[in-house]
This record gives C-alpha cells, sequence and structure tokens, in this order.
C-alpha cells in the first residue's frame, strides 16, 4: 500500500537545495543514499534520520520497506548509467512515479523504457504529500 511518501535522490547542490525546501513541507520524503562516497557529504546537508541508507543493489530496494511504501521518486540526473540502474530499480520495486531531472532530454527514451514516468529539466513542484494525494497532476 502506497502511503504517499516521496524519495529523492541527489547528490549536487541544486538537487540538495530542492530536497531540503520540500523537506520541510512533509515528513514523508527521504534522501536515497545508496553511493558509499557521497555518504559522509550527504549527512554533512541533512540529518541522519532523513537519509535512507541502501546497498547500490537491486535486492536491497526490492526488500527496503521504505522503498516499497514509496509513491514517488524525483532523480537528480549525476551519471546516466547510474541513472539508468537506479531507475529500474526503483521501478521493479513498484514506485509508480519516477522522475528524472536532467540537463538535456537526448535519453528521454531510454529512461521511459527503464520506467521513468517524467524526464525533463523542470523540477516538480512537489511541497507536500498528503497519504494516499497523488504525486503527480
Amino acid at each position: 500500500m502506497k502511503d504517499g511518501v516521496f524519495l529523492v535522490s541527489a547528490t549536487s547542490k541544486k538537487g540538495l537545495a530542492y530536497f531540503q525546501r520540500i523537506r520541510q513541507g512533509t515528513g514523508s520524503i527521504r534522501l536515497l543514499d545508496f553511493r558509499p562516497q557521497y555518504a559522509k557529504w550527504l549527512s554533512e546537508w541533512c540529518s541522519e534520520e532523513d537519509i535512507i541508507h541502501l546497498q547500490p543493489k537491486k535486492s536491497a530496494f526490492m526488500r527496503n520497506e521504505f522503498v516499497q511504501s514509496c509513491e514517488g521518486a524525483i532523480i537528480f540526473e549525476d551519471d546516466f548509467v547510474e541513472t539508468a540502474l537506479l531507475t529500474q530499480a526503483l521501478k521493479d520495486a513498484g514506485v509508480d512515479y519516477i522522475h528524472v531531472v536532467r540537463q538535456d532530454v537526448k535519453q528521454r527514451a531510454v529512461y521511459r523504457k527503464l520506467g521513468a514516468t517524467h524526464v525533463g529539466q523542470s523540477i516538480p513542484k512537489i511541497l507536500k504529500l498528503e497519504p494516499g494525494e497523488p504525486v503527480a497532476g
């Protein structure tokens, strides 16, 4: 059952600033950390309770309760292959809405085939989610 919870994957200042802004509007959002090299840096931006730490394996996503209850995810693209694998892992874990934020739309079709609902330069304006409220309009 989906509870209106949301994940953000970001390793850029723009993505983390977005996370902090929408985090103030809801307690049902967490930052996804699956890259050990960013763990310390992310913890400087957010409290540990705001971060979901996962091993970079599809099975870890499939078993995680928070991911299983997610209604949506926003991925700020850093690396194409990493973002593609993350998109697929989230889709396979049952996340219904996946928004990939990237600077150009050259790989839009690839991300769509892997499960992304939306691909583009715009950042979704999701400031508050209530349980059961649709993620995208």
